[in-house]
């Protein structure tokens, strides 16, 4: 019985996000649907990336607005969750604007099979889950990257401000 009253209370306990999760796989089960997997990626990311509270400054709407940026399973979804957001407040500040930049990464880096985008020291450094070649994105960047290992890609970075980074870091995954 997963929609009916007695759920009430196990949706407050165990929160709507989760909840939603787990209907969504009840109902895959169902259908005898395939459950597609998604790797969380990990993210060592230098960056301002919030939503400050005079930009919003209730605090349940900003909670809000983190949880819909988090489900976001496509570029489609968080671009309606960005869209939401300047309509409601206005143009985004640089920090909500990272935080928008550092989610589209992850949904980006999820596509690609990669578990963890980072930056040290001078380098972007991604890890593949193994399954996917980092041959073909380290030949396209040319003397720029160096494979370590068969998992682990370095980047040099430029010399710039953290924005800058997750932008630079973007468009290396779009490559």
């Amino acid at each position: 019985n997963l929609l009916g009253r007695e759920q009430s209370g196990h949706i407050a306990a165990i929160g709507y996000d989760l909840y939603c999760r787990l209907l969504a796989e009840a109902i895959r089960k169902s259908r005898k649907e395939a459950r597609e997997e998604v790797a969380e990626v990990e993210r060592d990311l230098e960056a301002e990336a919030y939503m400050p509270q005079e930009y919003v400054p209730a605090g349940r709407q900003r909670i809000g607005f983190y949880r819909k940026a988090s489900a976001a399973h496509t570029l489609e979804e968080l671009g309606e969750v960005d869209a939401e957001l300047k309509d409601r407040c206005g143009p985004l500040p640089p920090e909500a604007q990272s935080f928008f930049t550092k989610h589209h990464l992850r949904i980006r880096a999820q596509e690609m099979r990669i578990t963890y985008i980072g930056i040290r020291e001078k380098w972007l450094a991604l890890r593949f889950d193994g399954l996917r070649s980092l041959k073909p994105l380290s030949d396209k960047l040319g003397s720029r990257a160096r494979l370590v290992g068969e998992d682990f890609l370095y980047i040099d970075l430029p010399r710039r401000r953290p924005v800058s980074l997750l932008k630079f870091a973007l468009r290396i995954l779009s490559v």
